[in-house]
């Protein structure tokens, strides 16, 4: 009696163990996976309204293939001086022409939405914009703010095109719409172009802060720099970014 008690308090603590390694490993399973959900979705991008049929046709009109086999995808300069100035925008940001390949390989970070990135996510290869876009990108800083104003207000989406190109315009007048759009889809990278903007502009309270003395510490992997993602460090961000945007604009 005794040993068929024994066996069978084996055979549960056996039945218990099994589950519980059971449910951690459907749980990292699912943790990882919603990672790469995750990290995917930072290098979405946005595609602006403008004209957006006559260019994609454009686009189909001009795509051919190099001797390699590689795709190119460039309008002529007298098409592209035709366009609209917002018709250029969005061909702009739904065709980079040029192509860069990194030969470093840049290792995948994990827990990435616990964190707080000091750099946009980069690909070590793939279009890129060229010369000519990057010259007509940064033509009118006020007319190309306006275009992300209006786009990003259709569609409430900001990719990671827009996101690079509001850095570059050091367009700190979109704060108020970028804390907007990250309360509504929790899209972390917006707190990291908050910080870019933060420091093109030396805001103070945050130039002399633990965090950006964390992030400069941080410089083990260049694109993996990081702060952790807690509620407080959302708060200070928006709350020093929104004092930016109010001191530059009074």
């Amino acid at each position: 009696m005794m040993r068929r008690a024994l066996f069978i308090s084996c055979c549960l603590l056996l039945g218990f163990t099994g589950f519980g390694q059971s449910k951690t490993a459907n749980f990292k399973r699912r943790a990882f996976e919603e990672d790469q959900r995750y990290q995917a979705d930072r290098f979405r991008m946005s595609t602006p309204p403008f004209e957006l049929e006559k260019v994609r046709g454009l686009i189909k009109k001009y795509t051919k293939k190099d001797d390699f086999g590689w795709q190119e995808i460039k309008i002529p300069q007298s098409t592209f001086d035709s366009l609209s100035f917002a018709g250029k925008f969005t061909y702009c940001m739904i065709n980079p022409e040029a192509y860069s390949q990194v030969c470093a390989i840049l290792p995948p970070d994990s827990n990435v939405r616990t964190k707080i990135y000091a750099h946009l996510p980069f690909r070590t290869e793939g279009a890129t914009i060229s010369d000519r876009q990057y010259k007509f990108l940064q033509s009118d800083r006020e007319a190309m703010i306006g275009l992300l104003k209006r786009s990003i207000r259709d569609s409430s989406f900001i990719g990671m095109n827009y996101k690079n190109l509001i850095i570059s315009l050091e367009a700190y007048e979109l704060i108020p719409i970028l804390v907007s759009n990250y309360k509504k889809w929790k899209d972390r990278d917006l707190l990291t172009v908050l910080i870019k903007l933060m420091q093109q502009q030396k805001f103070t309270p945050y130039i002399n802060s633990g965090l950006e003395k964390q992030l400069q510490e941080n410089t083990t992997r260049y694109f993996h720099a990081h702060i952790p993602f807690t509620t407080e460090n959302e708060t200070l961000i928006i709350r020093w970014a929104t004092e930016l945007y109010h001191a530059k604009t009074v």
